[in-house]
């Protein structure tokens, strides 16, 4: 939604010439430079041959994190065609296809996954596109009456979705990312910061280093669990044991990611 509302804002040039050179470029190089170690780690760890690894680079079998940014050069790819399209149309129009792209890689697809026997609706059967143009709507076209209040508790069905997944409330194919609570949360989400329109001294701080630091946090959990045998969360209860876990995973990505960026030539890629 965030990549949304910035690649399809009116304001930003998006021409082939400047996505390929510019952004497509960029994620290309933090998949080769850290997807190719990443992918030779894991052929280290799995006893797996060496050339394997450049294999599943190209084809995105990296660690879990890293398909992310395949999914996201092809949002890039697509986006002049995603924002012609809906700069000739009126409000409406755009509120149409976010509802049919809804249905079909969200509300269907849970609905097969509670065993309703449905069929044919995998004509969008992600839904990264129906995200993408929902920032974009949410940023610069919503005219919804929801105050920060409302929004805050409508974000609470993420937090709610995963707590109650957790406990066997509900089946683990609900905090899937297409999952209906889950896309109504994290529209909660991404307009109760709109609304409130947050400026935080250490998030400006924080924010050069995001994409470094979610690049390199898993290799602290793949060396705990894969060199070192160590669970980072079973030497407590989850509700302590996770978030001092990913506080500490936050620290110290965040140290890497500021070492790297003093670096020129990863100054460039993070």
């Amino acid at each position: 939604m965030i990549s949304g509302a910035l690649f399809l804002s009116p304001e930003r040039d998006t021409s082939y010439p400047i996505l390929l050179r510019k952004y497509v470029r960029r994620i290309a190089l933090a998949l080769v430079v850290f997807g190719l170690p990443m992918c030779l780690m894991e052929a280290v760890f799995s006893h797996e041959p060496i050339a394997g690894a450049f294999y599943n680079l190209l084809v995105g079998h990296s660690w879990t994190h890293m398909w992310y940014l395949y999914m996201l050069i092809g949002l890039y790819m697509l986006t002049p065609f995603v924002k012609a399209l809906i700069k000739v149309e009126s409000r409406r129009t755009v509120e149409g296809v976010l509802l049919v792209l809804f249905l079909m890689s969200s509300l269907l697809p849970m609905l097969k996954g509670y065993g309703v026997p449905i069929e044919g609706w995998m004509l969008m059967g992600t839904p990264f596109i129906f995200y993408y143009i929902l920032g974009y709507y949410l940023a610069f076209l919503e005219e919804l009456r929801l105050s920060s209040v409302t929004c805050f508790l409508i974000l609470l069905l993420l937090p709610a979705t995963v707590i109650a997944t957790f406990f066997g409330f509900l089946p683990e194919h609900m905090i899937v990312c297409s999952d209906v609570p889950v896309v109504i949360g994290a529209a909660g989400l991404f307009l109760f910061f709109k609304r409130m329109d947050f400026h935080w001294p250490m998030a400006t701080a924080c924010y050069p280093y995001c994409f470094a630091i979610y690049l390199v946090h898993p290799f602290f959990i793949n060396v705990a669990c894969k060199v070192l045998h160590v669970d980072l969360i079973a030497y407590a209860p989850s509700c302590i044991s996770v978030p001092v876990a990913c506080v500490v995973l936050f620290v110290l990505s965040l140290i890497v990611s500021w070492v790297l960026r003093k670096i020129p030539f990863m100054h460039k890629v993070v």
